[in-house]
């Protein structure tokens, strides 16, 4: 039966091709399905299709004014509304966000919900709303809920991908697009982001004569919680040449005259923006009205009904029985889409690092507005940004890459690329020395002195070395250098688990015959000093170094006689009174130490990462 009606559907489109030419139209709601995922089904019926849309619907079982489902005079009124749309041969209901209080958990929707627009959840299409995805204040709202687990249990792929929340479809000759304004739920609702990228790629690949879009959160309302996170979805469906927005969020109904994103009437291209957040849950009010406000009530619970013509569509508010209000009128769809690239951008530039090269370039410009730039390297899109700069990281380095800039718009439309070839920097020599103790063991050095793996303190990986002394002990370990460097850097991590009232020695730098030449300690004060063990002098720093927290600490030694230079940083950051020029003789670095070799002292150190060479080693 559903593959009938869709061929149906598809015949009743070719008729209509070939018989009229039909006004270009789109109509933006704000729910959208998600590309790649499974959309619900193309939803058709015979003649123009009617579909139904409010929000801010169900009241919590919770609430006392839910009584059983029956309500008040004046508050949940969900069981009313939902009359409207039982039986009256609808194609479509679009609930708009807040379909379910408090927080629109499972149980809730099954108390609530179901009995009333329950009645019409196989022609249902819904959008979230915020309160889907709170996890306290009402009934079964707890962590079960995270990430809107009720709503998109209940709904199930009606909803769209889990996580996302926004996917389109057809009804009639319409396309139909529902979207997510929880932007941080939804992963981000700039034209960058994958809701803010599906969406431009939907709107390109559809050419409807008219189109419809829907979400909860409204960019433009008389009622006080609008709110700018949407304004990248007016962006692309103004340029896509929308025709309708429906929104809820505050419970009134409000009527717009077309508007472009700016708020700007635009007779000619402006998208008609529909507040309906009169599904039944409460009233609220009106605050400052806004401009291109037509037609406003915050008194009256309903449905809007939209009958969808090939090039046109009429509206008419249905209130529930009882109650007077009514808004009704037809438009023409506009049919203006942008089909206008942007320019290609100039003056691309290049700045090459060792594993990155940064990217830089002028302004593209656009008939409409440039929404962001996809950056190329090698061919393969790597990321896109909304700023006219980006970095590409994670190269090889010594390579030589071809990398373009292209422009796109909120359409979808894309410039010519900008392109430019860059190498990263030479690849540095590999280290004289390393080890992240991942053997578990102390292989790779020369003498071990009574270091131990360890696996229970980590800095990296699965394993450690641990230094642990009551006072008699020297666990430490050296390792010999192939050659004598005078122009060294030793980078290790540490973690000072326990120390008594004395220093701990953390390195070492001797000759390649043992003579001891510069050694960095933590004082028992909780400072970073080192001894120069030529002149037996030693320093203290102002730095302090952090008991049970890893920190990184780098040494760097150029030998040269009196005029010899040492420079130190901890976690980064250079320590100014450990960087100067000392004393150290003419002999270089030939062996390297890692612990302590001084007996009387407690402590308790683990080490992990240590590199040696004659380069300053990588963040």
């Amino acid at each position: 039966m559903l593959g009938t009606r869709r061929v149906a559907l598809e015949m009743s489109r070719l008729k209509r091709t070939r018989l009229a030419v039909v006004p270009a139209c789109v109509l933006a709601v704000g729910l959208v399905l998600a590309i790649g995922a499974a959309s619900p089904p193309a939803v058709s019926a015979a003649g123009d299709p009617v579909i139904a849309a409010a929000g801010d619907i169900a009241c919590d079982p919770a609430n006392p004014n839910f009584k059983g489902g029956a309500g008040t005079s004046a508050n949940c009124r969900q069981r009313y509304t939902s009359d409207l749309a039982v039986g009256t041969g609808l194609t479509a209901v679009l609930p708009l966000g807040d379909n379910q209080y408090e927080c629109g958990s499972l149980q809730a929707f099954q108390q609530s919900y179901d009995p009333s627009w329950g009645r019409v959840k196989s022609i249902t299409h819904p959008a979230v709303g915020n309160h889907e995805y709170l996890t306290t204040g009402g009934t079964g709202c707890d962590a079960s809920n995270t990430a809107a687990k009720g709503y998109f249990d209940y709904f199930g792929a009606s909803a769209g991908t889990r996580g996302q929340g926004y996917y389109s479809y057809d009804v009639g000759s319409w396309h139909i697009i529902a979207l997510n304004s929880n932007c941080g739920d939804a992963g981000g609702c700039s034209p960058g982001s994958a809701q803010g990228q599906w969406l431009a790629s939907d709107l390109a690949a559809h050419t409807n004569s008219c189109t419809l879009a829907y979400w909860h959160i409204p960019l433009f309302s008389s009622g006080g919680r609008a709110a700018p996170n949407s304004q990248s979805f007016w962006t692309a469906l103004y340029a896509a040449g929308a025709d309708v927005i429906l929104n809820g969020h505050d419970h009134t109904y409000e009527r717009f005259a077309p508007q472009d994103p700016s708020g700007r009437r635009d007779n000619a291209k402006g998208i008609r923006e529909f507040i309906v957040g009169t599904g039944g849950a409460n009233h609220t009010s009106f605050t400052t009205i806004m401009p291109n406000s037509e037609v406003r009530n915050s008194s009256t619970y309903g449905i809007l009904k939209l009958t969808l013509h090939p090039g046109s569509y009429d509206w008419q508010f249905a209130p529930e029985a009882g109650a007077t209000f009514t808004d009704s009128g037809t438009a023409q769809c506009t049919g203006q889409s942008d089909t206008t690239p942007p320019s290609a951008p100039s003056g691309l530039v290049a700045a090459p690092g060792q594993t990155s090269v940064g990217l830089s370039w002028s302004p593209a410009s656009d008939n409409v507005a440039v929404a962001g730039y996809n950056v190329y390297v090698g061919g393969n899109r790597v990321g896109s940004t909304a700023a006219t700069a980006y970095t590409a990281s994670g190269l090889s380095c010594g390579t030589s890459y071809d990398l373009a800039v292209e422009a796109f718009d909120a359409a979808g439309n894309v410039s010519s690329r900008a392109s430019v070839t860059a190498a990263t920097s030479a690849c540095l020599p590999p280290p004289l020395f390393s080890d992240d103790f991942e053997t578990g063991d102390l292989s790779r050095w020369t003498t071990n002195f009574g270091l131990s793996a360890d696996s229970s303190q980590v800095h990296s990986g699965t394993w450690a070395a641990r230094a642990t002394s009551s006072g008699t002990g020297t666990p430490y370990a050296l390792a010999q250098l192939s050659s004598g460097q005078a122009n060294l850097y030793y980078k290790l991590w540490f973690k000072i688990l326990g120390q008594g009232a004395n220093v701990v020695d953390l390195l070492k730098l001797r000759t390649s015959t043992g003579a001891a030449l510069l050694t960095l300690f933590a004082s028992p004060t909780g400072v970073l000093g080192y001894q120069n063990n030529v002149t037996t002098v030693s320093t203290y720093s102002k730095t302090t170094v952090t008991a049970g927290a890893w920190h990184s600490i780098e040494v760097h030694v150029v030998i040269n006689d009196t005029t010899s230079q040492t420079e130190t940083w901890l976690d980064g950051q250079s320590v100014p009174d450990l960087s100067k020029t000392e004393s150290l003789g003419t002999t270089p670095v030939g062996r390297i130490q890692l612990g302590e070799n001084i007996t009387g002292r407690t402590y308790d150190v683990a080490f992990d990462d240590v590199t040696v060479g004659p380069n300053r080693p990588a963040p």
